[in-house]
């Protein structure tokens, strides 16, 4: 009885850690089912990209036999069209006359440059004042018609002419020429220095009382802005 004990007690402690160890087995069965077939996946990805880089690198290469082709032909023509070692010399030649050319034209240059720095400053006299220009007026007259005579209104018959009486201050009579400028008055200009402006610039000798007979009735005391002076030309 005894030893039937002890074969059951046997039994039951083999079979025991049994049955545990096989539901693992199945667990790490399962596991490693799913990593292999991730890696799989994994794998078909790679595999894809590869097949990508390979078609890419073949287009590439095509490329690259085409570019081979067309330098083969260029280079072809370039040697057909390679010049002659005389033809080098008559180039190198030509070169060498340009750079003499040149270096002659620099030294020309130089010395025009240093010519101008040596001499002495050029000083520009100020600009003149600008006026109008000449305009042929009819020569003023003093007195009435074309000759300058002075002409009286006849006396109708059956009345005596009255004589006029004589001014205290008889100006004597002034010789103006045919010819004159007529200036238009700026502001702040007076009859002097218009008058003094224009014997500088047109080296003129003429006079106040000239240009007082060529303008009647100017008041050079009362110059209106834009008012217009004739000014006898006297040389």
């Amino acid at each position: 009885m005894k030893r039937a004990a002890v074969s059951v007690l046997l039994a039951v402690g083999v079979f025991l850690p049994i049955a545990p160890a096989a539901g693992r087995a199945a667990e790490v069965d399962a596991q490693d089912i799913l990593i292999l077939r991730q890696n799989v996946e994994n794998q078909a990805e790679a595999i894809d990209l590869l097949k990508r880089r390979v078609a890419a690198l073949e287009s590439r290469l095509a490329e690259a036999q085409r570019d081979t082709e067309s330098l083969k032909r260029a280079n072809g023509a370039l040697t057909r069209d390679l010049v002659t070692q005389d033809q080098l010399k008559v180039l190198n030649n030509k070169v060498e006359q340009v750079d003499n050319s040149r270096a002659s034209d620099s030294k020309r240059i130089f010395e025009t440059l240093k010519k101008f720095a040596d001499a002495p400053p050029v000083v520009i006299p100020p600009p003149a004042p600008t006026y109008p220009t000449e305009r042929r007026s009819p020569r003023p007259s003093t007195e009435s018609g074309e000759s300058g005579t002075k002409t009286e209104p006849k006396t109708p018959k059956g009345e005596t002419k009255t004589p006029k009486p004589e001014s205290k201050a008889t100006k004597p009579p002034v010789d103006l020429p045919a010819d004159s400028y007529e200036h238009v008055v700026k502001p702040n200009e007076t009859v002097s220095e218009i008058l003094i402006a224009y014997r500088k610039q047109y080296g003129l000798k003429t006079s106040m009382a000239q240009l007082e007979a060529a303008n009647p009735g100017l008041n050079p005391k009362k110059l209106k802005v834009d008012q217009k002076i004739n000014i006898p030309i006297v040389k």
